[in-house]
């Protein structure tokens, strides 16, 4: 993974490099609308969930829970 977002560099907090397209695997079901004001656990057994969050004052209020690993 070489930190990139979209050409430019990306690192998250604490220097790890942030993730690029290529890092995520492939969605089966349904892929979550893009969003923003959401809310995100990522539980100790690799689980991610997310909740919530508004695209262009359309809030949602659902819940998807995605396998890291």
């Amino acid at each position: 993974m070489d930190g990139t977002m979209g050409g430019a560099s990306a690192t998250l907090p604490g220097g790890s490099p942030g993730l690029n397209q290529s890092s995520f695997g492939v969605v089966n079901g349904i892929q979550p609308a893009a969003r923003d004001g959401h809310t995100t656990e990522i539980s100790s057994d690799g689980l991610m969930f997310v909740f919530g969050g508004d695209r262009h004052h359309m809030p949602f209020n659902d819940l998807y829970m995605m396998k890291l690993n």
